[in-house]
């Protein structure tokens, strides 16, 4: 599977008030901050093109199929859900060239990249589960959805394909494969590209996302 190309996002930080004019105690801070979900948002006319014979990648003006508008995940724990949700919305979602969404997810102990891949004659998708390294593992209970009258794609991983961890952290990419064999690439993080090996090595993580528990509500991060 072609993968040139990839991913970046951000954290969160909780700010104590002060008491009576003195900095807050730690005693007075209160629990930390366990936020659930994170929404990444995007600028349009940020995709950038590679094509057979370049040395460098070339930021285009517009090419709205590819253009990623936003990007969610939430992270629902046991009883309400069990499974990390990812949403990416475009600009103009279209039935045109082989696309790949993807969303990696690194937990404490393993990490896994969740991939949707569009094609001609398989406009609905098919979704795939891998290791960082690109091989195949079990997909059970995976789930996605590709809407293009909506302009969104969207992902579920079961937390059990996850290890049950205790918080997840996230980063996305969406790659369009031309038919003269050059990559468009898009992710919501910033308006740069990435080149795989960032991506492999040090991909532009969320904060930490912890799972909701039963009556409680998903709480941005």
């Amino acid at each position: 599977m072609l993968r040139r190309s990839l991913v970046a996002l951000s954290s969160v930080l909780a700010l104590v008030a002060p008491v009576l004019g003195q900095p807050a105690s730690a005693d007075l801070a209160g629990p930390a901050p366990r936020p659930n979900r994170v929404t990444v948002t995007d600028v349009t006319d940020d995709v950038w093109l590679w094509v057979p014979g370049e040395e460098v990648w070339v930021e285009t003006e517009h090419w709205p199929t590819a253009d990623n508008l936003q990007a969610e995940a939430t992270h629902w724990g046991s009883k309400v859900g069990n499974r990390v949700v990812i949403t990416m919305d475009f600009v103009d979602l279209r039935k045109a060239e082989r696309q790949e969404f993807g969303v990696k997810i690194v937990t404490p102990r393993l990490t896994r990249v969740a991939w949707v891949v569009v094609k001609p004659g398989k406009w609905k998708g098919d979704h795939l589960l891998e290791l960082s390294s690109g091989k195949s593992v079990s997909a059970a209970g995976v789930a996605h959805r590709v809407s293009y009258r909506k302009d969104s794609v969207l992902v579920e991983v079961p937390r059990a394909r996850l290890g049950n961890p205790p918080w997840v952290r996230v980063a996305f990419i969406n790659l369009m494969f031309t038919a003269e064999g050059g990559t468009f690439m898009d992710h919501p993080h910033d308006a740069s590209y990435l080149l795989a090996s960032t991506w492999e090595t040090d991909p532009p993580l969320s904060g930490r996302l912890y799972p909701v528990e039963p009556g409680g509500r998903p709480a941005a991060g």
